[in-house]
């Protein structure tokens, strides 16, 4: 049973590496996410203020924009990707600690059972 236990335990630890890993991974691609739109918006400015050179800029920019709102679109269904997958790792941490607090609480019962057997065993063997 205590092999038991320490196998849940390590799948245990194993699985909260990894949500921490994957939720490190979520954080990378909100901040690329935050970059992208930043520079998306740096683009829509410089269209905006920029009177010069108007259709060589404006085609440059336009083509600039688009490649930037696929990539936009790609980190951000790789975001939706990754909470549900953080989401997954969560249930299955607390699926793990459910088997492992039920692991150590039936230890805990055949311990108490052992310690009283032996109790029983000792007072027949006193009195006998």
């Amino acid at each position: 049973m205590t092999r038991d236990i320490r196998s849940l335990q390590r799948l245990l630890k194993a699985q909260d590496l990894k949500t921490r890993a994957t939720e490190a991974q979520l954080g990378t691609l909100k901040i690329r996410l935050g970059e992208l739109h930043a520079e998306e918006e740096s683009c829509l400015a410089l269209l905006q203020n920029q009177s010069f050179a108007v259709g060589l800029l404006s085609r440059s920019l336009t083509k600039r924009m688009a490649g930037l709102a696929a990539r936009k679109e790609n980190v951000a269904r790789r975001i939706s990707e990754t909470e549900e997958k953080v989401k997954l790792e969560t249930l299955r941490s607390d699926k793990v600690q459910e088997w492992l607090d039920h692991a150590e609480e039936h230890a805990e019962e055949e311990r108490l059972a052992e310690v009283a057997q032996d109790d029983v065993a000792n007072k027949i063997h006193t009195s006998g």
